[in-house]
């Protein structure tokens, strides 16, 4: 099935933990799809993931750390200097209710305190 496909490539390409790949598979099995619900932000879709846009009142604007311009550098983990940009929304999108860590490195406009 495409799903699962999608899910080992992921996992083989070093894109996604042991653990998101589980969580994913489980969710598939009871819902026949993968997840969409995403953490509410726009990024660019090149390395470095720049953030051009945050969700009103969406998961990453609540927490009121990140702002526009700031650079994704890692999801669970897993650093995304090498992972290309139509695989960095699978990384990050899971079911409704999961939680994601993500770091990110403060954009050039920033008080330069570095990553968070």
């Amino acid at each position: 099935e495409a799903g699962m496909a999608q899910l080992q490539l992921m996992m083989q390409d070093g894109v996604i933990t042991q653990e998101t790949f589980l969580q994913r598979q489980d969710h598939l099995k009871k819902h026949g799809k993968l997840p969409e619900a995403g953490v509410g932000m726009v990024i660019t879709e090149r390395t470095p993931y720049k953030v051009l846009q945050l969700v009103p009142n969406g998961p990453v604007e609540k927490t009121k750390l990140v702002q526009i311009g700031d650079v994704l550098v890692s999801v669970d983990g897993i650093k995304l200097d090498r992972v290309p940009g139509d695989k960095v929304r699978h990384v990050i999108i899971g079911p409704e209710g999961s939680i994601v860590t993500m770091q990110f490195a403060e954009g050039v406009k920033r008080s330069g305190a570095g990553a968070y």
